[in-house]
């Protein structure tokens, strides 16, 4: 419940004018804190482990999307495209992870997610 609630508050403040770097930049800080290879690795791997929390999925899939929406630069948005895609992020993994469960939410930000993303 806390995660899914820092994800949360993540996706409104980038929605704040000036705030999309201090974002960025503390997800740059978690990175180095964790030891991940790759910005994204561990958000991805909370949405994708078992058992899935549908409520995290889903406040963790408007963050990502939010953050994709919310960046200035298109060349920007391409690239944290790629960067979360690197980390792993599979839409069809996560689809089929809710398996006989219809939760209209995460199904919703995952269509976001590809009509966003930019091939």
């Amino acid at each position: 419940k806390t995660r899914s609630i820092i994800y949360k508050l993540l996706s409104t403040a980038l929605l704040t004018p000036g705030s999309h770097k201090k974002v960025v930049k503390a997800l740059d800080l978690f990175r180095v804190e964790t030891g991940e290879s790759v910005r994204f690795e561990t958000i991805v791997q909370q949405i994708t482990e078992e058992p899935v929390d549908p409520v995290f999925q889903a406040s963790v899939l408007v963050f990502l999307n939010t953050l994709v929406q919310a960046t200035p630069r298109m060349n920007d948005r391409i690239f944290y495209q790629q960067e979360i895609v690197r980390a792993g992020f599979d839409p069809d993994l996560i689809q089929r992870s809710l398996k006989d469960r219809n939760d209209d939410v995460v199904l919703r930000e995952l269509d976001e997610w590809r009509s966003l993303y930019i091939n």
